[in-house]
């Protein structure tokens, strides 16, 4: 298994099944195992658009302390799920994903108010997030789910599951477990199953230190037209890691993994050559926490 993320740090549990020819719930179980055993980093979360979060804001901080200590901060509040400082800038990059537009305010204001001098440079309403390629939900997949008939009993957890993840949909099985009144290995069994209904979307992140690509950068696009149709371009022949489609300025911010900076050089050109784009800037991240979790220092937030 360790050797199948050597060569591919982003496979999904149907690719180890097929490699080594295991169940998926079996590979499931393995993974677990070699990630408690700190063998390997992988963190799992849920769409904010599916898990109820109707306002999320892509915000550029800039801050006269550290950034990375600002950073910290960020990723330790809830309502902030993925947040990066930017190499030899004095800013920070976060993704807030909120219930609506109030709670986001006041979230921002609480983390102004803690840390004075921070100030805001730009924030944007984020319309879509396309995620890596094998985290897209298939077409048709809720179409060719087996609608399996369900008791009261089952309708009544699903629906506690539901509420727990539009609380916290960085939940964990456990604290599912106990939202919903059953056990961490009943979550673990119900979730792949609304997955599979369209219910859910979720991916597996892996540390990309783990697969020899420690260089994370974030580029940020401006478009003349044609934005989504752009972004979806991005997202289908380059896969990084995430696209961010964003309201404001008609700019797309594209998140991605590399080896090193000739290979970082490469795809700012690769983008640059697209149809409408207009502008690419690349930014070196130094600090980075994904889902209140620490690629970059070590230290889990």
């Amino acid at each position: 298994m360790i050797e199948i993320l050597r060569t591919e740090g982003r496979a999904v549990g149907r690719t180890f099944a097929n490699a080594i020819g295991l169940s998926e719930a079996t590979v499931s179980r393995r993974l677990a195992a070699i990630a408690a055993a700190g063998l390997v980093q992988v963190r799992g979360y849920i769409d904010p658009f599916v898990a109820g979060c109707h306002t999320v804001s892509l915000i550029r901080f800039a801050t006269k302390d550290s950034p990375a200590v600002f950073a910290t901060a960020l990723a330790k509040g809830r309502d902030f799920y993925r947040v990066a400082a930017i190499s030899s800038q004095s800013e920070v990059v976060a993704l807030a994903a909120t219930a609506d537009s109030a709670q986001c305010l006041e979230s921002i204001d609480a983390m102004l108010a803690e840390h004075p001098g921070v100030s805001i440079l730009s924030a944007s309403p984020v319309l879509a997030i396309i995620p890596p390629i094998e985290a897209r939900p298939h077409r048709h997949a809720a179409a060719h789910a087996k609608h399996e008939p369900q008791t009261i009993r089952q309708r009544q957890i699903q629906e506690r599951l539901i509420r727990a993840l539009q609380i916290d949909f960085r939940a964990t099985f456990l604290a599912l477990g106990k939202s919903a009144s059953v056990s961490a290995p009943a979550v673990s069994l119900m979730v792949p199953q609304m997955i599979a209904g369209g219910i859910l979307q979720h991916v597996v992140v892996v540390d990309p230190h783990f697969v020899q690509r420690p260089l994370c950068a974030h580029f940020r696009i401006t478009v003349a037209k044609d934005i989504e149709k752009t972004a979806r371009l991005i997202g289908t022949t380059l896969n990084p890691e995430w696209v961010f489609v964003c309201l404001a300025h008609e700019q797309i911010c594209v998140e991605a993994s590399l080896a090193n900076e000739t290979e970082m050089s490469r795809l700012q050109q690769t983008i640059n050559a697209l149809p409408a784009v207009l502008k690419v800037t690349c930014h070196p991240l130094s600090v980075v926490y994904k889902n209140s979790f620490a690629w970059n220092n070590g230290d889990a937030a």
